[in-house]
Parts: C-alpha cells; structure tokens; sequence
C-alpha cells in the first residue's frame, strides 16, 4: 500500500504524458489535475489495480523464482535443496521474473482506468474495468504490453531476487 502512495501519482503522470500527445507536460497535467480534482482523486485514479498488481508483483517474483530453484535442483541434481550455479540461479530468476507477469491484466486496467480518468471518462472499478477489456478486445486484451514487462520482470528479478542470493553468498 505504501509503493501506491508514490506510485500513484507517478504512474497517473506517465500515462498523462504518453497518452496526452505532444503538448502535454508534467508540470501542465499536474497544475490542470490538481485545480480541477484535488490531490486524492485527482492522481489516484486506478489505485485499486495499482495495489493489487503492487501486491502481487514481488511476492511472485520471489515465489516463482524458488519454485524454479526446487525443480532446477531436482532436475540438475537429484536434490530440490542442492546449491545451484551462479548461472542456474540466474535462469531461475529469469523464469520467475517472466511467470510473475501473470497480473499484467492488473497494469492494463491500471491505464484504463488512468486513461479513463484523463479523459474525463466515466469512473469504474476495476473488475467492470477488466471486463470492459475483455468484451472490447477479447482476453488478449487483458495482456497488452506484455513482453516489455516480461523483460523489465526478467531484469528486476535477476537484479533483487537472484542477484541478492548470489551476493549474499559473499557477505
């Protein structure tokens, strides 16, 4: 819930800009949103599907990754508990780094909803949101973008899941 205080506004931003064309600005969107909504429901539109793909990301990341660290040890080794390679535990990181993208529908309906908000759309939860989706685009829908977040969730987890177990071996 803390990472939605400050991802919030950040996120609501980002999309302002990418979405809002080229004279659209930071200081602009800030200035036009807080003068006509205030603080809270000006840049806390998709806050629901923000917080729920927040709380899911890294605790799949890190689950995902041990799972694929069990059966790597199993497969390569006849243990689910042996000491792994540097370079098995970076593929194990890259496997759970890439399945724990299973909540892109969360970051679509996050952009909806923000895109919706900018636009002055009407407000709608998030599951209307994601069903929207669904009816308009079909499940696909749903995973838009997905392979630049899968290598920005290989990156992340390479670097804060298996980077940290490796560098902990040295400490």
């Amino acid at each position: 819930m803390a990472q939605v205080g400050v991802m919030g506004p950040c996120t609501f931003l980002v999309t302002a800009v990418v979405t809002g064309g080229k004279d659209v600005s930071v200081s602009g969107t800030i200035k036009k949103t807080y003068a006509e909504k205030g603080f809270f429901k000006g840049f806390y539109p998709g806050a629901s599907a923000l917080a729920a793909r927040q709380a899911s990301n890294w605790a799949m990341r890190q689950g995902f990754t041990e799972f694929f660290r069990a059966r790597m040890g199993q497969a390569r080794h006849g243990n689910p508990e042996a000491k792994l390679s540097k370079s098995e535990v970076a593929a194990c990181g890259a496997m759970g780094g890439t399945f724990a993208t299973c909540n892109q529908p969360l970051e679509v309906a996050r952009i909806q909803m923000q895109s919706a908000a900018l636009e002055g759309g009407k407000k709608l939860s998030m599951p209307a949101v994601l069903s929207m989706i669904v009816k308009e685009q079909g499940v696909g829908g749903l995973f838009a973008g997905i392979v630049p977040r899968i290598c920005l969730g290989i990156w992340q987890t390479l670097f804060m899941v298996s980077g940290a177990k490796i560098i902990k071996e040295y400490i």
